[in-house]
């Protein structure tokens, strides 16, 4: 089989149309760096850059007009193998081929505009294979449910559910992600964001410009703020009450309440799991009675509580007495879900302590962080496999 290579050189593209085509690629769930592609055409098997195939689908010329593309090289290339053609000041792209495939490269240019074109028409979150029995370029969707975490031990509960294989992907900005098939065609996005609701807001934004998503979880541990509540239960976030909004005067903080109701699908989803219980049956270990969960609204910000009676302590008693937890990303998963009025999102939280002033004693036991986090992960791993058996979108 004879090969017609097409590569862009990336050491000879500005960085600014490197990062535009970075970022226009993740828009296509395509690693620009990882992906190449090979499809047959004719007697020629033509290996393709994705980079190369994001230019041309810029460029636009039509498949049955492959004359249009070589129009837009700036030299001739009717000569030797590795001869380099030009597509703009700063763009090389260079045809690698032997003499039986030089005849036929009029076909490798058409394929190539049909891989354009084919990139051009994917929606976010689908996949583009090629397929030899059609002859052409098919895409599908393959929904993704995103869970992010903040802590390493929250991320580790969560890792052990991915299932099979896991590949490593990384955003175009460095963000890492770790993805598993769970059932076809569905995936799960798993990634570690750290504490914070700022960062969270990021992470949470990449996740969706990735991955157009069908939810994002953010699952972890939290503080609980009520008395019936148990250490190892787990609150599913039914609304976000982002406690340090407000206005510091010289009386003190007065608080500007705003709430964040989370998706009322994914509510639906949860109640169902809660329900049915046996998201419980695969705990390690349950303490002296066996964990529940609650749907409640939970409280977050950029403070770690752990007091009765301080300001903010005071501020959730007067302002946001009906939260159920307290923690610190909530709040930026909300901001990022806001600006994305289309994204399912839900926060999973499983109770550590008290935030009662007792904290560091409670996480010194070691075992109430680490079951916190696994009650949580074992919840939202249930709640993932609802949503894939009731198999549509929410």
């Amino acid at each position: 089989m004879d090969y017609v290579a097409l590569r862009v050189e990336l050491d000879h593209l500005g960085d600014q149309e490197t990062d535009r085509l970075a970022a226009e690629a993740a828009r296509y769930d395509i690693d620009i760096d990882d992906l190449p592609t090979e499809m047959a055409v004719d007697r020629i098997r033509i290996v393709v850059s994705t980079l190369l195939a994001l230019l041309i689908r810029r460029l636009g010329p039509e498949p049955d007009q492959p004359s249009q593309l070589w129009g837009l090289l700036r030299r001739p290339i009717e000569s030797r193998s590795g001869d380099v053609g030009v597509l703009d000041e700063e763009t090389r792209v260079t045809f690698v081929w032997d003499q039986q495939a030089r005849r036929d490269s009029k076909h490798a240019i058409a394929a190539m505009v049909q891989t354009g074109q084919a990139i051009a028409e994917m929606r976010r979150g689908a996949v583009l294979r090629w397929s030899s029995d059609r002859r052409g370029w098919t895409s599908s969707d393959q929904p993704t449910i995103v869970i992010l975490t903040a802590l390493p031990l929250e991320y580790e509960a969560v890792r052990r559910y991915l299932p099979g294989t896991v590949i490593r992907s990384v955003h175009p900005a460095g963000t890492v992600f770790e993805i598993a098939a769970i059932a076809e065609p569905w995936r799960l996005a798993l990634s570690f964001v750290g504490r914070g609701g700022y960062g969270t807001a990021v992470y949470a934004e990449r996740a969706i410009a990735a991955f157009a998503p069908s939810a994002v979880l953010f699952v972890g541990i939290a503080g609980a703020l009520r008395e019936d509540l148990r250490l190892g239960d787990v609150v599913i976030g039914t609304h976000v009450h982002p406690f340090q909004i407000g206005r510091e005067e010289d009386g003190g903080f007065k608080p500007q309440p705003r709430t964040w109701a989370a998706s009322a699908a994914l509510v639906q989803q949860a109640n169902q799991v809660l329900q049915d219980g046996a998201w419980r049956s695969g705990l390690s270990s349950t303490g002296a009675r066996a964990p529940r969960a609650v749907l409640a609204p939970l409280a977050a910000g950029e403070i770690v509580l752990n007091a009765k009676k301080s300001p903010s302590a005071r501020v959730l008693r007067e302002q946001y007495s009906d939260a159920a937890a307290v923690e610190m990303e909530s709040a930026g998963l909300a901001a990022a879900v806001e600006r994305n009025p289309l994204v399912h999102a839900l926060p999973i939280r499983g109770l550590s302590d008290y935030a009662d002033g007792n904290k560091d004693l409670t996480d010194r036991d070691g075992r109430n962080q680490p079951r916190a986090a696994e009650h949580a992960a074992s919840f939202a791993y249930a709640l993932v496999q609802a949503i894939v058996t009731a198999g549509a979108k929410l």
